[in-house]
C-alpha cells in the first residue's frame, strides 16, 4: 500500500491511501463525530481500502465545517498527492457538505453526498436549529458552496420528512445534483445502510456509476423493512401530522431493539405523550437523562422547552386524537 500523512497541521491531518493501478480515488471529508480527532483514522477508511478503492481521508481537528484557512493547504497536498486520479468527493453530514463545498478545489468529477448542509450560517439557513453553537463560534469564511461553479454530476442522499430537505432544495439550486430520498431515516442513512449491509451497493455503485436509481430505491427500500430507525423517523411523521396513536406504534416499534440515540427517542415518545395529554409522564422520561454524562445538557434544555411551550388546549388535543 502507497502513501500515508500527506499534510498534519495544526486543524487537519490528510491521510492518503493507493491501493490500487485504478486513477478513481475518493476523497473523503469526516463527518461529524462527538470526539473528532484530527489523528484518528478517518472512519470511512477502511470501508474503501479493504475494496481496493484508493483512499484520501481529510481529517478535522474539531467540528469546524472546514472553514481554518489550513484547509487550503490541506486541499493543495491532496492535488499534489492525485496527479491523474478520477477524484470522487464522499461524505456524510458535515463531511458532505465539505465534499460539495471543495468540489472546485479539488476538480473532483462527482460527490456523493448524504445529508448534507448548505450551510450552517443561520443568515443563509434560518430554518436550521441544529449545531447552534458550532454556527455561533466558527467564523465561516470558506462558506462558499452558493458561490462556485456548478458541480459536473453527483448524488445527494436525505430523508424528505426532514429539514435536510431544505439543505438539499437550496444546494440544488446551485449545483444540479440528483436526489436520493432516503424516506424515514432522518439523519442515520449511513448507520442504517451499514448494520443492513447496503452500504457497499450504494455508495460504491453510485460513485463508480455502477448502479442506478432504481436499484438504490430497491436498496433502501429493503433496509427499511429490516431495520428498526425508520419506525423513529416514521413515528416523528406521524407526530407531525398529529397521528398520536399511530405514532406511539410506530414508536414501540422503533424501540423493540436499542437505539442509537436514547435520547431522540424518549424526546420523541415524550411529546407524543404532551399531545395526550400526559405531560407529566413526559417530563418524568426526561428526567431520568439529568444525571447523564453525555445528556444532561440537552435534558435541561428540553425540559425548559416544554415549560415555556403553551400546552395544547382541549380542543386541539380532541382534534389530534381524531386523527390518530
Amino acid at each position: 500500500m502507497d502513501g500515508g500523512i500527506i499534510h498534519d497541521g495544526e486543524h487537519y491531518r490528510v491521510v492518503h491511501r493507493r491501493v490500487s493501478d485504478d486513477p478513481l480515488t475518493v476523497v473523503f471529508f469526516e463527518s461529524l463525530l462527538q470526539d473528532q480527532s484530527r489523528t484518528a483514522p478517518p472512519t470511512a477508511q477502511e470501508f474503501f481500502v479493504r475494496r481496493g478503492i484508493n483512499f484520501v481521508g481529510i481529517k478535522p481537528e474539531r467540528n469546524d465545517w472546514y472553514q481554518q484557512d489550513e484547509i487550503l493547504a490541506a486541499l493543495d497536498a491532496v492535488r499534489r498527492a492525485t496527479p491523474g486520479a478520477r477524484r470522487v468527493g464522499y461524505g456524510g453530514s458535515m463531511g458532505g457538505y465539505g465534499a460539495i463545498n471543495f468540489a472546485a478545489d479539488l476538480e473532483l468529477a462527482l460527490v456523493v453526498a448524504v445529508c448534507p448542509q448548505f450551510s450552517i450560517d443561520r443568515a443563509k439557513v434560518p430554518f436550521e436549529h441544529r449545531w447552534a453553537d458550532e454556527a455561533a463560534t466558527l467564523d465561516l469564511r470558506h462558506d462558499r458552496l452558493d458561490r462556485g461553479p456548478p458541480l459536473p454530476g453527483g448524488f445527494i442522499l436525505y430523508d424528505p420528512l426532514t429539514a435536510d430537505r431544505h439543505h438539499a432544495a437550496a444546494i440544488q439550486a446551485h449545483h444540479p445534483l440528483v436526489t436520493v430520498q432516503t424516506w424515514f431515516m432522518g439523519h442515520e442513512q449511513l448507520r442504517v445502510m451499514t448494520d443492513t449491509g447496503i452500504a457497499a451497493p450504494v455508495l460504491i455503485g453510485l460513485l463508480r456509476g455502477e448502479i442506478d436509481l432504481s436499484g438504490v430505491t430497491r436498496l433502501l427500500r429493503q433496509a427499511r423493512r429490516r431495520h428498526n430507525l425508520p419506525w423513529l423517523g416514521c413515528a416523528k411523521a406521524r407526530l407531525r401530522r398529529g397521528e398520536l396513536r399511530a405514532a406511539l406504534r410506530a414508536l414501540d416499534r422503533a424501540e423493540a431493539s436499542p437505539l442509537p440515540d436514547p435520547f431522540d427517542a424518549a424526546v420523541t415518545r415524550g411529546d407524543i405523550l404532551r399531545g395526550l395529554g400526559r405531560a407529566r409522564e413526559a417530563q418524568g422520561l426526561i428526567e431520568r437523562f439529568l444525571d447523564h454524562p453525555q445528556f444532561a445538557g440537552v435534558a435541561r434544555w428540553q425540559l425548559d422547552y416544554w415549560r415555556n411551550q403553551p400546552k395544547p388546549s382541549p380542543w386541539w388535543r380532541r382534534l389530534l386524537e381524531r386523527t390518530a
